[in-house]
């Protein structure tokens, strides 16, 4: 894979980073050929790059500024050429109008399936903190609840566990049998 970016890529702003997948105990390549490279438009030390490299990521990062060989020349014309086309022009806004209303698109699902899955995940726990509250509120009736077990409620999140700890102390008849069938 290769990535252009319009920023320095790193601190030292070389050209071009070349990575490779390496095993991390003994430093060895997985020799697969894979290899990531970043080249970087704001590069300033040509050493390990080719001149044509580098001239035509100064080119990608500023454009406006004079072609410095051929190939660089010919592409400039070619793109002058195809930004001068009406018919290019006309793709070109096409082609934004859809990325823009497929953004749009992938964005409102977006925000409904959080905006559902947050309902969802609220009602879920509220219902766990009323599980909860009904449980100690029960509990309560025989007098002040001992802290083991108002710290194990309240760290309860399995709402299957807490219906059963509500039906418990819903049956008990003492702190002492509700712990026993806890």
């Amino acid at each position: 894979m290769i990535f252009i970016c319009d920023f320095a890529w790193m601190p030292d702003q070389l050209y071009r980073y070349t990575y490779e997948m390496v095993c991390r105990e003994n430093g060895s390549l997985l020799n697969q050929g894979q290899k990531t490279i970043f080249l970087s438009t704001k590069g300033r030390n040509d050493e390990g790059v080719s001149a044509a490299l580098a001239d035509f990521l100064k080119y990608v990062g500023q454009p406006d500024q004079p072609a410095r060989d051929s190939f660089i020349a010919g592409l400039d014309r070619r793109i002058q050429r195809i930004k001068a086309s009406r018919d290019w022009e006309a793709r070109f806004m096409r082609l934004e109008i859809e990325l823009r209303n497929k953004w749009r698109q992938g964005h409102q699902e977006g925000l409904q399936k959080g905006l559902q899955e947050g309902l969802q995940q609220g009602r879920s726990e509220g219902r766990r903190e009323a599980l909860k509250e009904s449980v100690l509120n029960l509990l309560s009736n025989f007098g002040e609840i001992p802290e083991d077990i108002r710290l194990k409620i309240e760290g309860q999140e399995d709402e299957t566990v807490l219906k059963e700890w509500l039906r418990a102390a819903a049956k008990a008849d003492s702190m002492e049998t509700f712990r026993i069938n806890m």
